[in-house]
């Protein structure tokens, strides 16, 4: 996303020479669904939720789920599931735990690109009991939200049968044993990896009696998994995990958060536009085009724009203020301060913004153009409206922005502060 070039000034040629710096920034934010606790049954019945935890496809570029590390691994969980210190007592974690795992983003190809993207796999995990030990549970079922709290999927979960003895998640059929699962330190397995991630302690895992691959064994608790896939295009931002278990007519809760990471990446293949001699009246008009071509030297200005969700663009032109020789300001010099900008693909069915003050932000508005897809590439049309009253050069900053917006897969609209990159001018 950020263009670096460094400040120069070239010897002054044209009459009225012009030029803008382009730069690129960013703001966004998301919500998340409220969370909600666990309810246990009383009097030995209903459902108990011991942990739950969730797992991504490390390399996804492989068949089948690898297990590893997530997409960040200095970031843990606010509380792992554990055995409290001293206790004695089974396994527990708080029912609302948040941020338990980071999942890398999917981002889609860009136009003319031939790579196969692959979906990333998500496993929901849980560990899941009757209240009596004995007692049957009916079902486990999770619904994963959206950051605006919509419905994004929910799955039925699978229980592992540790008499089984056929290959499950790492091999080749449907069945499932505790022999497929593993323990902490051995790589690639899956209690492995929920240990590495910081979702379970060690204990929680291997204790003797009390930890889960023990409980499993007794049939005191069982382990249910569910498994999702994330594809090109996912939303971004926090979604809450809620595993639901229901046993006598009774349900039981525990919601965790799993956060897919953003990917935003606008480009624009000129660092610099050079406006050239601009009359006393009028508007002097830079088209642009659909060609990307990286410090394309034709003038013509495209954007290009690759991320994991659709966003909304807009753009914010500078005063273009009086320079020297040397391109410092002069001070008390001329500034320009009306501009315009076409956006689109059909030159004859641009939408503009005409005129738009310095200073101010114009975001792109028609209902074709709001939202700039994963794999957009659109052209920038850029006007100068001049009054200049002497023959001088004059300089500026131009800011290609974006920004979540209602409809654009990210939920409310609203912004956080601006990251802006971008690239000094210069002047021939």
């Amino acid at each position: 996303m950020r263009i670096n070039a460094p400040r120069l000034f070239s010897a002054l040629l044209l009459a009225f020479a012009l030029s803008a710096t382009l730069a690129i920034a960013v703001e966004f934010t998301g919500r998340t669904k409220s969370a909600s606790a666990q309810s246990d049954g009383a009097g030995g019945s209903g459902p108990r939720i011991q942990c739950s935890w969730i797992l991504q496809d490390a390399d996804s570029s492989m068949a089948g789920m690898q297990y590893g590390q997530d997409a960040d691994p200095m970031r843990q969980p606010d509380a792992p599931c554990a055995i409290p210190a001293g206790s004695g007592t089974l396994p527990s974690q708080n029912p609302t735990s948040r941020n338990v795992i980071q999942v890398g983003p999917v981002l889609p190809g860009l136009p003319g690109e031939t790579a196969v993207v692959e979906d990333r796999i998500v496993q929901s995990w849980a560990a899941v009991g009757h209240a009596s030990d004995t007692g049957l549970v009916e079902s486990v079922t999770w619904s994963v939200f959206n950051p605006d709290g919509t419905l994004k999927t929910q799955l039925q979960g699978t229980k592992v049968d540790p008499l089984d003895s056929g290959d499950g998640p790492l091999g080749n059929d449907d069945s499932v044993d505790l022999n497929d699962l593993g323990m902490p330190g051995n790589t690639g397995t899956m209690f492995d990896s929920a240990h590495a991630t910081g979702q379970l302690s060690a204990d929680a895992i291997s204790a003797s009696d009390l930890g889960l691959v023990d409980l499993a064994n007794r049939g005191q608790r069982d382990l249910w998994f569910a498994q999702w896939s994330a594809g090109s295009g996912q939303i971004c931002g926090e979604h809450l995990v809620q595993v639901t278990a229901m046993a006598d007519g009774v349900e039981a809760m525990m919601n965790t958060t799993i956060e897919f990471q953003c990917s935003y990446n606008l480009e624009v293949d000129v660092s610099k536009v050079l406006w050239g001699a601009i009359g006393a009246v009028g508007k002097k008009t830079i088209p642009g085009n659909l060609n990307f071509i990286p410090e394309d030297s034709s003038k013509a200005t495209t954007l290009r724009y690759s991320g994991s969700h659709p966003v909304g663009i807009g753009i914010q032109f500078g005063k273009m203020f009086e320079i020297d020789s040397d391109g410092v300001k002069i001070p008390g010099g001329l500034e320009l301060e009306t501009f315009g900008f076409g956006f689109g693909v059909d030159r004859a069915d641009l939408e503009w913004f005409d005129p738009i003050p310095a200073d101010e932000i114009g975001w792109v508005t028609r209902d074709e153009f709001i939202c700039a897809e994963t794999q957009q590439v659109t052209r920038a049309d850029l006007s100068v409206v001049g009054h200049p009253d002497r023959s001088s050069f004059y300089t500026s900053q131009i800011y290609f922005l974006m920004r979540n917006t209602v409809g654009c897969g990210l939920g409310d609209g609203s912004s956080a502060d601006a990251d802006t990159a971008g690239a000094e001018s210069q002047d021939v």
